[in-house]
């Protein structure tokens, strides 16, 4: 059942990838890995060799030898050390149940692998248990013995006694669920084992036939199970759910016959059941059977379709509290649904997966429920099921996480044997079956083992809860218990085709089939095509421009091109505004590339008319050129930062508009995500390859007016392409202007400064219906969704400007977390910035000549792009295979660690460019000898790399950690750490310029000390990126996409074991005697 929380964590981790206005406040990722490490702490029998969980062994290696069978396997339920059948079998019927509507995003977090094993855990043992077609055996150990002793597992002196149904014992309710259990599972290892998954399903069909034919409850012939596991609902509603998993397993209609025929003597469509547990499973069928049936759409047995989803909707209602009457589920103050007092947290963690079920189920197939309360939606129905597993997580009145070793605050003294005893692997010393009370279980410390992933009973109905080992009714944890917690569907910001935000260019739902893909990004990066060869066509050679036609100083030219770069991404901020706020990418991008075509077109003109020239240089006068005037800068002025305006438009939104062409909730279409922001860069390297190779040949030696001309007519090509494309593209609706919440927020929490801290954060405004789950960093600004007495009085919580809601105040929070990594991303783009300006000014003092053809200095560029191309490349070819292999993460390197590979290359860059400079000008004074140009290329090789990991990284790092909602800023935000590169270079030269008094950067650079400059930037980037590792460190993903569900299913499918060989055998053979 564990999957389910499981299926919740990782589909919840998977939305993270495609998260708008949800950001991940908890770390679901986390919370999954830990739910399914808890399995592994219940395991009986040989542990294998790769058991995680380390302070346990090996334990009841003897079960079943007294009754002559194999029983060694299986879960302990609880904190004790008895295997009973039912909760067991309930426990890997969801845990199957997770898997096979949920696999895909469970294998996006990487623990695909583990949910196998532990579903393979319990049906290795229900194979065992089950030793001819009408014997079960349903427990090993006698509860009352056993929990006479306090001891762990490894120890037992207890009496392992075991006890079965049969014939003349039925039990058709633990045959029943387990038949479910074997069913589910056999679906889930169809592909990937085919052999055992038919082997599941033969005992599965068996068990059934046996459990129908004999009926019975399990507790009249086992009797000790009464005091633990008695069947209170009877054995029907198992036999219905036992049908249902085999008619999903088989697609045989005479299960379902089944289904529909005892509906009503079984109490299928005559029970309206405000619970769902390892007992009681009347509700859990009722939504399956709903589901079926409308999916099917029976033109017969019409009124039991009806009745069936109407008991189904009939949970769902009481959950919600939207029934009349006393039919609803009582909640506590905190807003928890309590059912009774022991173990009440197993009926929330199932409410919660049938509630997000159901809602996933009304989303696909467009309808909503009709409740005495009023009518019901999908996004009703998930938003309440988070509210209760973040209540889990720590969001409640006593800020605890009741999954332990979640967060900071969790339950310490949980009631378990085997947790609460030094480890036996510590201490082999045997510790007798009174012992353990007489130490340990007194003990007011801390358990000394942490029972990690383990959902304790929780809470009390007042919200209190008591972290003693003796309350069992609170701190005792269930294999069923850690259930669906953290589904997220999030349909209000996912950015996924099926939500209603994607549309095609007729404002309808998109079809999948004919939309998006890589033909629709494919000719969305032709834009970005565009704009990179007019911008790197003009930026890489404009300085030779400035200082030879214009006769600018150098370093003066040098702010002109970074000034102008730097404002080009600041103005990414803009267009992303637009975006989000208003125009949509689509129109943001075909209008900025618009203003960007303008934009070369007058730098065209700028560089042909000979009047905004000043004279040649006089020759007779050594050194003396006139320096160009305002009057013939103002319009190349004009036209560089008309295009800064249209290429800061085009950048902010192109990536983004790319990637609203792929789903993240498509687990195929989410694998072709994982490529783009690679081959997105990798595309408009060319482009650069292009601009800074023909173009820049073109400007020197045919004329600035016809190399700029060509870029103008390129950035027409790009627009035209655009539109052209209209009719395939996917459109995500504007979402509203993320500066401005980030604003409203920010005013709003300044505003209320004084006000005082809520008692209970569940006041705080939109608390319990909040997309995001309520965190406690920055404090402060929750202050802003305080709704004080007069906004409450004048019901202004509707107010945006009056009172933020819990999810625009953490959206802001997810947003500033960005900034420290933002702040040091800065510095490479400093460095990189010196690859366009000082560098090119380099290569006009040395040798260029290739034979008799004289390079451009600017083309000497075209090293930097090949090394770009090559490494990016590289990246995707070769080192994102090999570090998933050693990583098992889908990504390879992570984004952060992109960025660090990034900074490290460019501090090396500066120490390659400060000894070539060195060499250069001493060559030059003492020798009068001009050196290759060549030696340029190791740092714009170095650099060039370094950009292939930053450039990807950064991009990817801000795409995916900032809320969905504001994709377009936060590509803005990226792209301003460009900007301030930029504009940190213009300072560092105008600082530089003052404290050397003009020593070390000089227009004739044999005059200078250019390489100190260089060697400067190598020590602040050693300082930047310390400081970076620092924070990096800190950091923790909204989601990490890990291995592929198939590959993992294959892995797990080579498993064998020689007890299910000689089962598989037995098969085989029995099969060829009926036949």
């Amino acid at each position: 059942m564990k999957s389910f929380y499981l299926h919740y964590f990782s589909l919840l981790l998977s939305f993270s990838t495609i998260f708008s206005s949800s950001a991940i406040a908890f770390d679901y990722a986390d919370a999954l890995s830990k739910s399914l490490l808890y399995f592994e702490a219940q395991r009986s029998g040989r542990l294998p060799y790769n058991q995680r969980v380390t302070w346990r062994d090996h334990s009841g290696l003897t079960d079943g030898l007294e009754e002559g069978v194999d029983l060694v396997g299986g879960y302990y339920d609880a904190g004790d050390h008895v295997k009973f059948g039912l909760p067991m079998a309930f426990t890997v019927t969801m845990l199957s149940w997770s898997v096979i509507e949920y696999g895909e995003e469970i294998s996006y977090s990487g623990e695909i692998e583990h949910a196998f094993e532990a579903i393979k855990w319990g049906t290795d043992y229900f194979i065992k248990a089950h030793t001819s077609p009408n014997v079960l055996w349903a427990e090993v150990g006698d509860g009352d013995t056993d929990h006479y002793c306090w001891q762990r597992p490894e120890d037992m002196t207890t009496s392992r006694r075991s006890f079965k149904i049969d014939e003349n014992n039925p039990g058709s309710d633990l045959a029943g669920e387990t038949a479910a259990a074997m069913a589910a599972a056999s679906i889930v290892f169809r592909k990937s084992n085919p052999h055992y998954s038919h082997l599941l399903l033969h005992h599965a069909q068996q068990l059934f036939e046996f459990g129908d034919k004999y009926r019975g409850k399990y507790d009249k012939s086992v009797g000790v199970v009464k005091n633990y596991y008695a069947s209170v609902s009877g054995y029907e509603d198992e036999l219905l759910w036992a049908a249902l998993w085999l008619y999903k397993a088989t697609d045989k209609e005479d299960y379902l016959e089944y289904v529909i025929n005892k509906a009503n003597s079984f109490g299928g469509i005559g029970w309206a059941i405000t619970e769902f547990s390892w007992d009681v499973k009347f509700a859990g069928l009722q939504i399956i059977a709903s589901k079926i049936l409308q999916e099917k759409k029976y033109n017969k047995h019409i009124h039991i379709q009806e009745q069936y989803r109407s008991k189904a909707e009939h949970y769902i209602c009481s959950c919600l509290n939207k029934n009349n009457g006393t039919t609803n589920v009582n909640r506590t103050p905190g807003g928890l649904l309590y059912v009774r007092q022991w173990n009440n947290m197993q009926y929330v963690s199932n409410a919660a997966f049938l509630l997000t079920f159901y809602s996933d189920f009304l989303r696909k197939i467009d309808k909503k429920i009709v409740c005495h309360g009023g009518i019901v939606d999908h996004e009703e129905l998930f938003s309440f099921a988070k509210s209760q597993v973040d209540y889990i997580l720590g969001s409640n009145p006593k800020n605890m996480s009741y999954l332990v070793g979640f967060g900071p605050n969790y339950p310490k003294r949980v009631h378990h044997r085997g947790a609460s005893i030094v480890s036996y692997r510590e201490n082999k010393g045997f510790i007798g079956c009174t012992q353990g009370y007489d130490y340990w279980y007194n003990k007011n410390g801390p358990n000394p083992n942490v029972l990690i992933g383990a959902i304790v009973g929780g809470p009390d109905n007042q919200d209190e809860f008591n972290d003693d080992r003796a309350n069992y009714v609170q701190t005792e944890a269930c294999t069923y218990n850690t259930a669906p917690l953290v589904l997220v569907d999030n349909h209000a910001g996912k950015d996924g085709a099926e939500d209603g935000n994607m549309v095609d260019f007729r404002g309808n739902p998109v079809d999948k089939s004919r939309t998006g893909g890589w033909l629709a990004a494919g000719l969305i990066l032709g834009t970005e095509l565009s704009e990179r060869v007019c911008v790197m066509g003009i930026s890489m050679n404009l300085v030779t421009y400035l200082v030879g036609d214009l006769h600018l100083p150098s370093s003066k030219s040098a702010n002109i091109v970074t000034n102008f770069m730097g404002t080009l991404n600041l103005l990414g901020l803009l267009g992303g505004f637009l975006a989000d706020a208003k125009l949509g990418r689509y129109l943001t991008v075909g209008i900025f590339a618009s203003i960007a075509a303008v934009g070369v077109t007058l730098l065209t003109l700028a560089t042909s008319i000979p009047g905004m020239k000043p004279p040649e240089c006089n020759p007779r006068k050594s050194g003396h050129c006139i320096e160009a005037s305002g009057q013939q800068l103002a319009l190349l002025y004009t036209a560089l930062y008309i295009l800064a305006l249209g290429g800061g438009g085009i950048k902010s939104n192109v990536s983004g508009f790319g990637s609203d062409q792929f789903d993240s909730s498509d687990p195929k279409e989410n694998k072709s995500m994982i490529y783009f922001f690679n081959r997105f860069y990798f595309c408009i390297s060319l482009g650069s390859l292009f601009a800074v190779t023909v173009l820049v040949y073109l400007q020197d030696n045919v004329g600035r007016g016809w190399g700029y001309g060509i870029s103008a007519g390129t950035m027409v090509l790009g627009v035209a392409v655009l539109i052209g494309g209209t009719t395939l593209y996917r459109f995500k609706k504007p979402q509203g202007s993320p500066l401005t919440i980030i604003w409203r927020v920010l005013l709003l929490a300044w505003r209320k400064r004084k006000l005082s801290y809520p008692s209970d954060t569940g006041f705080l405004n939109e608390y319990h219906n909040a997309k995001v789950p309520h965190t406690h960093m920055l404090r402060c600004l929750d202050k802003a969704a305080i709704l004080d007495d007069s906004a409450a009085a004048n019901e202004n919580s509707k107010n945006r400007w009056i009172v933020s809601t819990v999810t625009e105040v953490e959206e802001v929070k997810m947003v500033l977390k960005l900034i420290p990594i933002w702040s040091t991303c800065i510095l490479f783009w400093t460095v990189y910035s010196q690859m366009n300006t000082f560098t090119i000014e380099q290569a006009t003092f040395m040798n260029r000549n290739v034979g008799n053809f004289a390079v451009p200095a600017g083309s000497l560029s075209v090293f930097l792009f090949i090394s770009i191309l090559l490494f990016t490349s590289i990246n995707e070819r070769v080192t994102v295979r090999i570090a998933r292999k050693i990583t098992h993460n889908s990504q390879g390197i992570t984004s952060l660690q992109r960025v660090g590979i990034g900074l490290l290359l460019s501090i090396v860059g500066m120490v390659a460019s400060a000894l070539v400079e060195k060499r250069r000008r001493e060559h030059a004074i003492h020798h009068n000898f001009k050196i290759s140009a060549f030696w340029l290329v190791p740092q714009f090789f170095i650099v060039g790399a370094g950009e292939a990991f930053a450039y990807v990284g950064q991009l990817e790092f801000f795409i995916r950690e900032a809320p969905e909602g504001m994709k377009s800023m936060s590509t803005g935000l990226f792209l301003s750490t460009l900007s301030m590169g930029y504009f940190v270079s213009s300072l560092l030269v105008f600082v530089v310029q003052k404290a050397t008094k003009g020593r070390w950067l000089k227009s004739n650079l044999n005059k200078g000390k250019l390489d100190l400059f260089y060697w400067l930037l190598a020590v602040l980037g050693v300082i930047n990126f310390l400081i970076f590792i620092a924070f990096s460190m800190k950091h923790q993903y909204k989601v990490q996409k890990l291995s592929s569900i198939e590959d993992s299913a294959e892995e797990l499918g080579s498993w064998k074991d020689l007890t299910l060989d000689n089962k598989e055998k037995k098969l085989e053979a029995d099969e060829k005697v009926e036949a």
